[in-house]
């Protein structure tokens, strides 16, 4: 879930010690030759190629291959979700799933995932948010869809599993991971400038700024969903049992 160390990590490591040990009115050698010959090599040659050529989307924010199946799925940012089949002939994506809808306008979709026994309970996962600023106003749904060819979700099975504050940070990658349970991150609810504007990114208490690991598949008392028992925060007073890691 953490990405290694990387060469930008060792850069800002580096240049933290240079300006450590740099004090005031310490002279500094300039750097004015060095004896570092040759480049980099040069990346791995890649082609491009279109695989899909007659198929377009308006602002797509995810790609998702079904589970066992032998289609397509695609997120917009609109709210409007399409399947089309695995094929390069492939020539119109099928609408599936429109989230906005009377009474229900949608601020932006941001993520979705198929259950890994979609082929089986057919359940969408969504995230998306219902406008900015809003106390519940980013959602992770559950929706049904059929088993028409091709499928479609029906908008009105939506249960909604999670609601966090909406702002310019907003999370919203949805995965399941192979211990089977969903993984969901969450930003800080604010805008972009300034960072953590809520103060929210070290609290326990609150979903925000976090990744949260949720078993969708059991229902509990109160919840469409229940905590696996080994989430870090299970059993701690005060904080939110769906943390699975924060900050």
């Amino acid at each position: 879930m953490f990405p290694p160390r990387s060469a930008n990590a060792f850069g800002i490591l580096l240049m933290g010690a240079l300006l450590a040990v740099r004090g005031e009115g310490v002279p500094r050698t300039s750097w004015n030759g060095g004896t570092v010959h040759g480049s980099p090599e040069p990346p791995a040659r890649a082609r491009v190629e279109r695989v899909f050529p007659a198929l377009g989307f308006r602002e797509p924010v995810e790609l998702v291959h079904e589970p066992g199946g032998a289609r397509w799925w695609v997120l917009e940012l609109g709210g409007r979700q399409l399947s089309f089949p695995d094929r390069p002939d492939a020539a119109v994506g099928a609408p599936a799933l429109v989230l906005a809808r009377p009474g229900q306008p949608v601020g932006q979709a941001l993520g979705f995932a198929l259950h890994p026994g979609f082929a089986t309970n057919r359940e969408v996962f969504v995230v998306y948010t219902m406008g900015d600023g809003k106390a519940d106003g980013s959602r992770l749904s559950r929706f049904q869809a059929t088993r028409a060819d091709p499928p479609v979700v029906d908008a009105a099975s939506e249960t909604v599993l999670l609601t966090w504050r909406s702002g310019g940070h907003n999370g919203s990658a949805v995965r399941f991971g192979p211990d089977g349970f969903l993984y969901v991150s969450t930003g800080d609810g604010s805008p972009p400038e300034p960072p953590d504007a809520l103060h929210t990114g070290q609290n326990l208490d609150d979903l925000l700024s976090c990744i949260l690991r949720i078993d969708a598949d059991r229902p509990s008392a109160g919840r469409p969903y229940s905590i696996p028992p080994a989430n870090p925060f299970a059993d701690r007073a005060g904080a939110r049992p769906e943390i699975w890691a924060y900050g």
